[in-house]
């Protein structure tokens, strides 16, 4: 063969390659969309775990009026207020370290937690109930 063949690509002198039948054999990689399903997931988690360690541990249990007979008991995100005369109402609330700010229709009431007492001002305190399992006596 001469270089002018060479240089012009002559296919005389161009071995061709044929790919094998059999694939290599390699790990399997998950599909694109179980990689992008596995990370909204962890995502969707941190968000969650995020927002529930921002509510500063929030409440549980039930508040006495210190000076009364109302009373607030906070369950998971909501907080039943009865009132000195007997009525119930639903709202929500948001714990930020000291402060617990119960949010209403007409408004917010922002107390200030000390250890188990809630001091919304004005003479306004809550103090809150040992539980009953934590004061029933254990007679075994």
């Amino acid at each position: 063969m001469t270089a002018a063949q060479l240089s012009r690509g002559s296919s005389a002198a161009k071995p061709t390659f044929r790919p094998s039948h059999q694939p290599e054999s390699r790990p399997q990689s998950k599909r694109p969309w179980q990689l992008a399903l596995g990370l909204g997931v962890v995502a969707v988690v941190l968000v969650v775990a995020a927002i529930l360690l921002s509510r500063g541990g929030g409440l549980s249990g039930t508040y006495a009026e210190a000076n009364g007979v109302g009373s607030m008991e906070f369950r998971g995100s909501k907080v039943y207020i009865t009132t000195v005369l007997g009525t119930t109402y639903v709202s929500t609330y948001e714990a930020d370290g000291h402060r617990v700010v119960i949010k209403g229709a007409g408004g917010a009431q922002v107390f200030n937690r000390h250890g188990a007492t809630l001091d919304g001002g004005v003479g306004m305190k809550f103090v809150k109930q040992a539980t009953q399992a934590a004061a029933a006596p254990n007679h075994e």
